[in-house]
């Protein structure tokens, strides 16, 4: 299970504790223009160890500049996703033909 959007006005850090979810998500609000001297780097660091010490995992939402990245490695976030990485496609390539199956006209 996955929690998306953490950091975001609508979700709540108590979700963390009571879901027990596998992977967090933060909200790309709080990485977009992150730096090292950014005002949101040491709520970004204690989100991030929170959920280390839970046991889930850390999605960097919105990487967008190899500064972000860089900077989300350096405080430890698990996996990132956004431009920088890649653009979204048209179409899902690199599945395994029994999850294949599940994305495509139907």
């Amino acid at each position: 299970m996955a929690l998306d959007d953490l950091g975001a006005g609508h979700t709540s850090l108590s979700y963390l504790t009571e879901l027990r979810p596998d992977i967090v998500k933060l909200d790309r609000a709080l990485i977009s223009g992150l730096h090292e001297n950014d005002r949101r780097v040491p709520l970004v660091s204690a989100l991030i160890g929170y959920a280390h010490d839970l046991g889930i995992r850390v999605v960097a939402e919105g990487i967008e500049t190899q500064g972000e990245l860089s900077l989300m490695m350096t405080l430890g976030a698990d996996y990132a996703q956004g431009y920088f990485l890649g653009r979204p496609a048209p179409e899902v390539a690199g599945l395994l033909p029994q999850a294949a199956r599940f994305w495509g006209p139907s």
